[in-house]
């Protein structure tokens, strides 16, 4: 009796469960025009990239978000508190794209781009 209560137990402790399909995150979609709450870095100018000067609020940079295989027109809104941002520097921000964008919750980067010249990175702030 005892050595099938072993094997009732070894038996149980064994038995594998099945695997839970691994959820994938879809994409977040911001239509366009909408506002889209952002940490943006402005990078100092070094070589190929990067600013020299400071930007304002309707500062309106290229975005390129690793989902879409174009380039956002989008306008930059920076908070009142901090009317500008110099290279080097970060802060919260907004953009609100021209066109529909697609963002990676696992990954919500973007950069920023000025004549075809890296100038900025940042992040999407997701809810």
């Amino acid at each position: 009796m005892a050595a099938v209560v072993a094997v009732s137990a070894l038996s149980s402790g064994c038995s594998k469960k099945p695997a839970e399909p691994q959820a994938t995150a879809e994409p977040v979609a911001f239509k366009a025009q909408a506002v889209i709450p952002v940490n943006l870095t402005l990078l100092k100018a070094d070589g190929q990239s990067g600013r020299v000067s400071p930007i304002t609020s309707n500062y309106r940079p290229q975005v390129r978000f690793p989902l879409g295989s174009l380039e956002a027109t989008c306008t930059v809104q920076l908070p009142a508190a901090a009317p500008s941002l110099e290279p080097g520097q970060s802060s919260s921000a907004s953009l609100t794209c021209d066109t529909e964008v697609r963002v990676e919750r696992a990954k919500p980067e973007f950069t920023v781009v000025e004549g075809g010249k890296l100038v900025g990175t940042g992040s999407v702030q997701l809810p």
